[in-house]
């Protein structure tokens, strides 16, 4: 388990590398984009 002290944050190592993997290659303005659409869309249900 990966642990980030300066915020207090916990990680699954398994869980952190297939998203490591999934993002691999994209660019993080797009992937920002996408993630703020299907929040929005989550949040009008």
């Amino acid at each position: 388990m990966l642990c980030v002290l300066s915020f207090g944050a916990e990680a699954d190592d398994d869980r952190l590398q297939f998203l490591l993997k999934e993002v691999q290659g994209n660019d993080i303005t797009e992937l920002i984009a996408s993630g703020r659409e299907k929040l929005a869309s989550v949040l009008r249900l």
